[in-house]
């Protein structure tokens, strides 16, 4: 993901409530440098969770069967 695409995005996602940006000053090397650190609030781990409730109820099989069927051609000549 582009640097770009990743400002928008956070930006929707803090305003949404899903994840929280906490940004301060690190002792590096050369000096001091700025950290910016990402984390999920409680409404994002609940959504997390949500979505991997979903992707475990679908389960294997319909991945393979999807699998299974972009292999096979599309037109028989």
């Amino acid at each position: 993901m582009s640097g770009s695409t990743w400002k928008k995005e956070s930006k929707l996602l803090i305003e949404s409530g899903l994840i929280e940006f906490q940004e301060r000053k690190v002792m590096g090397e050369n000096g001091i440098i700025r950290a910016k650190s990402y984390f999920l609030t409680r409404k994002g781990e609940d959504l997390a969770r949500q979505i991997k409730g979903v992707s475990e109820m679908i389960g294997e099989e319909v991945l393979i069967a999807n699998l299974k069927a972009s292999r096979t051609p599309a037109y028989v000549y």
